[in-house]
């Protein structure tokens, strides 16, 4: 729909480069807002909590293994998309520090409170 005119593209969430826009400023450029820095849409996995950790590693090898399918990652990266693995602990911090990150972002920008 962007490349046929019907709507017009303004940011983009990452500061990686997009095979389909090359030119497209991310969001904190486009936004005059340096503190957003690097932002990405995400999409994780979750179990709830007590999951065995026995089944949270195997799910978090085939998420891996699927990722590591060149096919896939071709796939994937046509649509704008970077797969990611990482360790469940990596992932925990990763989301906390999201959670800091646009906290910090919305109340120094917004005045909104998160509770």
């Amino acid at each position: 729909m962007i490349q046929s005119g019907q709507f017009r593209a303004l940011a983009k969430y990452s500061n990686r480069p997009l095979p389909l826009l090359p030119e497209l400023p991310s969001l904190s450029a486009a936004a005059g807002l340096p503190e957003i820095g690097e932002s990405a849409t995400w999409i994780g996995l979750l179990a709830p909590a007590g999951t065995p950790s026995a089944i949270v590693d195997k799910l978090q090898g085939e998420v891996a293994r699927i990722y590591a399918d060149p096919a896939m990652q071709e796939r994937l990266q046509k649509a704008g998309l970077f797969p990611v693995s990482s360790t469940p602990a990596e992932f925990d911090t990763f989301i906390r520090n999201e959670t800091v990150q646009w906290s910090k972002v919305i109340k120094d920008n917004a005045g909104i409170r998160l509770e």
